[in-house]
């Protein structure tokens, strides 16, 4: 570049260096936006730069937008970018899913592996967007092809278990998990499924090994101390679980999910008080979703002086989103506290029925725990009538 400060393939060249040096982004999308200054027919760097944009490796905020305006000017570049370029395609696709855009996201990654059905990474991003769908019957799928073509993948190996573990098929997502651990000793998204699935699966010991070993891994990483105060929370251990929530918001005291965790961590430890104060912080910073609602509702329902504005909180929930089944199993809980037994019934039916179709949401394990439940259960004949609708191959309670 010294000796030709005007050769675009210099600054691709430079750009595609820092591409790969993770913390180098910015400087990559830097020599991208050169690239394209210098030649503005050629499509490559746009490319690039929408990908760059997308996946947030910029640290401008407005990534999306800037994906958004790249992919635009790349199909002014080529008319045909759009219909036969794979890799075009395939960051329009990354841009739909990163926006939420996931039927738009489908229909791309579909047209990319039409072109290519070689390449990994379309295969193994739509079943990322089935995820995201709680379609995990295609997202299987799209990770067993994925495997198929690159079977040393750790991250897809990882992403096949989790898929086994939310549909309740254990052993199958041990298999995968174990397999992803072998390939990569340190992948935290693999160590902390082992753990969750260890701790499910009544193994404490062996699960707090994996949890552990990510804080080893890195001892400030915010996402590592979540994970074993969630596990901690998992196991009964609450005053450890705290601990590790508060060095949380030590570090980032803008994080609305430790705010939202850490109550339901005094809800379990009977410290009403604070874990309203703590749903509330989770409220007033997190975004506008029924999830932080369901929880404030749980807490006040634990107290008969606070039903009212337990019904509030719910109510709030259910407006954002009538869909979701989370919020009639914990009208269902509500309806119990109440001794209203058949409403609980009602909105137990109601919340399962919502929930078909992306099990897990819901999973037989959601019942544990929770002695609610036991009135319903003594109506034996129903109860495994219930069981039996929902989870007919789990056997009877």
């Amino acid at each position: 570049m010294v000796w030709q400060p005007n050769f675009p393939q210099a600054y691709y060249s430079m750009e595609m260096v820092y591409f790969f040096q993770m913390v180098e982004r910015d400087s990559a999308a830097f020599y991208a936006e050169k690239a394209v200054e210098l030649a503005p027919t050629w499509i490559r760097p746009y490319s690039n730069l929408a990908y760059f944009y997308t996946t947030g490796f910029n640290s401008s905020g407005n990534g999306l937008e800037k994906a958004k305006y790249y992919l635009k000017l790349a199909d002014k570049v080529d008319s045909t970018a759009s219909q036969s370029n794979y890799l075009h395609i395939k960051n329009w696709a990354s841009y739909y899913y990163r926006s939420g855009q996931l039927d738009k996201a489908i229909s791309a990654y579909e047209k990319a592996i039409a072109i290519d059905s070689s390449k990994v990474s379309a295969q193994s991003n739509l079943g990322n967007v089935y995820v995201s769908q709680e379609n995990f019957a295609g997202a299987e799928a799209q990770y067993k092809k994925a495997i198929e073509l690159d079977p040393t993948n750790r991250i897809i190996s990882s992403n096949l278990g989790i898929v086994y573990f939310r549909t309740d098929r254990f052993e199958e997502a041990e298999e995968q998990f174990n397999n992803s651990f072998k390939l990569d000793s340190t992948f935290v998204q693999t160590l902390r499924w082992l753990g969750n699935l260890y701790s499910m699966t009544n193994r404490i010991e062996e699960g707090e090994k994996f949890y552990k070993k990510i804080i080893e891994l890195d001892t400030i990483s915010i996402m590592n101390i979540m994970t074993i105060a969630q596990y901690y929370t998992k196991i009964n251990q609450y005053e450890k679980s705290e601990k590790y929530y508060k060095k949380t918001i030590q570090l980032d005291s803008t994080l609305w999910p430790a705010y939202s965790n850490l109550g339901g961590v005094y809800r379990l430890m009977d410290k009403l008080d604070k874990a309203i104060e703590m749903a509330k912080k989770a409220i007033a910073l997190g975004p506008p979703i029924p999830q932080l609602y369901i929880n404030i509702g749980k807490i006040y329902m634990q107290n008969m002086e606070d039903f009212k504005d337990a019904e509030t909180a719910f109510s709030k929930a259910l407006e954002m989103n009538p869909n979701n089944p989370k919020i009639y199993f914990s009208l269902s809980q509500f309806a119990l506290k109440k001794k209203q037994q058949e409403a609980a019934w009602e909105y137990l039916e109601q919340a399962f029925e919502k929930d078909i179709g992306h099990r897990k949401v819901l999973p037989i394990t959601i019942f544990d725990g929770l002695p609610d439940f036991e009135e319903l259960k003594k109506e034996k004949t129903r109860w495994d009538e219930f069981m039996n609708k929902f989870f007919p191959y789990q056997g009877k309670e």
